[in-house]
């Protein structure tokens, strides 16, 4: 799992697999430890969006991290959109 900061709260994780997307067991194992791993080293909000990119050779995890005015809880919301028909294009230099 390969995980990069784009700027102050948008990241792009890489795992280098194909991911079950129809197993929700393992899709909250793997946004918890996505979130965990973050969390060490950078501060998360209480609203969080992923957006799931599965392709056959890989899977590409956008995660969106947004501020709510008024979050009196310490539950933290996660949102999880998963995009089946994409199109990747590779840039080889």
């Amino acid at each position: 799992m390969n995980i990069k900061k784009i700027d102050a709260n948008n990241y792009q994780i890489k795992i280098l697999k194909k991911i079950d997307i129809n197993n929700i067991p393992y899709l909250k194992e793997l946004t918890t430890n996505i979130i965990k791993k973050i969390k060490k080293n950078n501060k998360l909000r209480k609203d969080i969006v992923l957006n799931i990119y599965p392709s056959t050779y890989e899977t590409i995890i956008i995660l969106k991290d947004y501020y709510k005015l008024k979050n009196l809880s310490n539950i933290t919301e996660v949102k999880i959109n998963i995009h089946t028909d994409t199109i990747f294009l590779y840039q080889i230099e």
